[in-house]
């Protein structure tokens, strides 16, 4: 079973939000080398979520597709 992979990517923010940059995390889990890179399941949580809250569907998922779990902001490991 694999684990995923904490990715962080700067955002630049708008300049009325006062300009520079906030993290967007994301859990990457590739899965093995043989899945399609361009078959991408994005999951995005809700209001008071995480996207660890889709380990599951990821685990299941992930080795037939890459998936792609979204920390918004303000939750998990985002700004």
């Amino acid at each position: 079973m694999s684990e995923p992979t904490l990715k962080l990517l700067d955002m630049p923010t708008l300049a009325a939000a006062g300009g520079g940059t906030r993290r967007l995390a994301y859990w990457d889990w590739q899965g093995p080398s043989t899945v399609d890179a361009s078959h991408v399941v994005v999951c995005v949580h809700g209001l008071s979520r995480q996207g660890r809250d889709f380990d599951t569907l990821a685990r299941a998922l992930s080795p037939q597709v890459r998936v792609l779990a979204v920390d918004v902001c303000g939750r998990g490991r985002s700004d």
